[in-house]
């Protein structure tokens, strides 16, 4: 992949721990603080080979 299985990403609403297990089950935990909303679109999420 492209980043370890157990990250913590640094946000402006706080530290966001991130786990993602073998079968990408994925793990979001700490006290982050909402500071925006959005919306991404379909496209964004296609995978070029």
């Amino acid at each position: 992949g492209l980043c370890a299985p157990s990250i913590t990403v640094r946000m402006p609403g706080g530290k966001l721990a991130i786990e993602i297990s073998s079968d990408f089950d994925i793990l979001m935990t700490g006290p982050v603080t909402k500071v925006a909303e959005g919306t991404i679109a379909a496209e964004m999420f296609t995978i070029a080979v």
